[in-house]
């Protein structure tokens, strides 16, 4: 789930649902060979994450319309989308995007989803947030990663992330206003969940500063997951499917603190000016269909966008899921990040230089 101004405050991530001629058997495009086949462009975060994405749901798509070749490409950036339709030269047919970017707000940059053809246009997943032109595509969470054999009992509350001295050990934390400290902050310092937007970032300051000599600031989600690993820290807010990677692929003693994790998730979209409008449609309902929206979590852990699909995931990844654990989370306010992100940003980044 989930940021890096670039490509939203999350970063991190949601993603599937399925055309009517293709749920019906029927192939889209030309099948006279490959000069005929009509080429969209996938944008994606890239990694681990779109190896998923290609498996879950690229092939099949390719397979069952043959007239449609998928071109993935990475890392997704907001702004390049911006300059594409103001140029006229738009070449991404379907993007991946964070919970800031789609909303009502970016109408001029972006096609209306076609919810003749996308079937879950108002049926996303808890937490998530549909507009008119984006659709949910999975589900994702910041939430506290903790080595189990760090301390003498494992941490229980959210609180505890800043309890240095039942729980020594470095913290590691984004160094992106949106990557989850401030709300994590303020729900520490007993703000209500219901009462956290418009965050109170002077608060948020306030409270991180009490930790500050025990906090490591990482630039990026895969640093988050090194500190976790190395030992380097012993508590880490990131995006859930780091402490799972560690846990499951390396068999480190790593796990998820759910107590007040916080919900983001990715959207899809389409740039405004595509040449293949109908297919991008197409395959982003394809992706978001709830019989296979929920594939993502045999490759990746991350819960499907789709409300109907949230009971058709891996049930060996289930655990690790914030759509398993909702009755802890808090949602990101996409629209707050959307409107506040630069000045919030400024504050936060001018804070960390003091």
């Amino acid at each position: 789930m989930i940021n890096l101004r670039s490509i939203g405050p999350v970063a991190v991530a949601c993603l599937a649902a399925t055309a009517l001629l293709s749920s019906c058997g029927v192939g889209l495009g030309s099948t006279g060979g490959d000069a005929d086949r009509v080429t969209l462009a996938f944008a994606s975060f890239g990694g681990p994450y779109s190896d998923a994405q290609k498996k879950a749901w690229v092939d099949s798509f390719e397979d069952a319309n043959p007239g449609i070749k998928i071109v993935m490409d990475s890392p997704v950036d907001t702004a390049k989308i911006k300059a594409m339709v103001e140029s006229g030269n738009v070449t991404w047919d379907v993007v991946d995007v964070g919970g800031d970017f789609g909303l009502q707000s970016h109408g001029d940059l972006l096609e209306r989803i076609d919810c003749t053809v996308v079937t879950t246009c108002d049926a996303p997943a808890a937490g998530m947030t549909n507009s008119d032109y984006r659709v949910a595509q999975n589900v994702t969470t910041f939430a506290v990663g903790f080595k189990r054999d760090a301390f003498a009992t494992e941490p229980t509350s959210h609180a505890d992330f800043f309890d240095v001295t039942t729980f020594p050990g470095k913290r590691g934390l984004w160094k992106l206003a949106s990557g989850g400290a401030l709300e994590l902050a303020l729900l520490a310092d007993g703000v209500a969940p219901d009462q956290l937007f418009p965050l109170d970032v002077d608060r948020a300051l306030a409270k991180l500063d009490t930790i500050r000599d025990h906090t490591i600031w990482y630039d990026s989600p895969p640093g988050g997951q090194d500190m976790l690993s190395t030992g380097e820290a012993s508590m880490v807010v990131n995006f859930a499917a780091r402490p799972y990677d560690l846990a499951t692929r390396l068999g480190s003693p790593v796990d998820v603190l759910w107590d007040r994790h916080i919900v983001a998730g990715s959207y899809l979209v389409v740039p405004k000016g595509t040449k293949h409008k109908a297919e991008a449609m197409q395959f982003i309902a394809w992706m978001t269909d709830p019989a296979r929206n929920a594939d993502i979590s045999k490759h990746y852990p991350l819960a499907p966008g789709s409300a109907a699909a949230v009971d058709k995931v891996d049930p060996g990844v289930s655990e690790w899921l914030a759509t398993s654990h909702l009755e802890g989370a808090v949602s990101q306010d996409d629209e707050y990040w959307d409107e506040y992100f630069g000045s919030v940003n400024d504050q936060f980044q001018a804070w960390l230089t003091q």
